[in-house]
């Protein structure tokens, strides 16, 4: 006749199942990690390239132009503003060929607020 009370504690399959599965799980996760960051010998395969790669930004940066500096920045701003207001303010071809005009500003707004649709 059994017993009629627990001979164990604990499932002895069930534990042993629960170590292989914290054993396995984390092997299986980390060990391709590993083995892709440190064992194999790519290192040396990127420390080519980006000896390369660094060549080339020299290479680049020494082929790049000298900036223009602005000798009097003031009387051009002012020189641009003034070419700006003249367009602004007058008559004149932006294509011949095509017959585009430009046409003062504030006549091209009056003649829009004429031809615009009223609310």
């Amino acid at each position: 006749m059994a017993p009629l009370y627990e001979q164990d504690n604990a499932y002895r399959h069930g534990r042993a199942l629960l170590i292989g599965f914290l054993v396995l799980v984390p092997l299986f996760c980390f060990l391709p990690r590993w083995l892709y960051s440190y064992a194999w010998p790519r290192h040396f395969i990127l420390e080519d390239l980006n000896r390369d790669k660094a060549t080339r930004i020299v290479q680049q940066v020494e082929q790049f132009p000298k900036p223009r500096l602005q000798y009097r920045p003031r009387e051009d701003l002012q020189d641009y503003r003034s070419q700006q207001i003249k367009e602004l303010t007058s008559y004149g071809w932006i294509d011949k060929n095509q017959g585009t005009v430009r046409i003062p500003i504030d006549e091209a707004m009056d003649r829009y607020l004429k031809t615009a649709p009223q609310p």
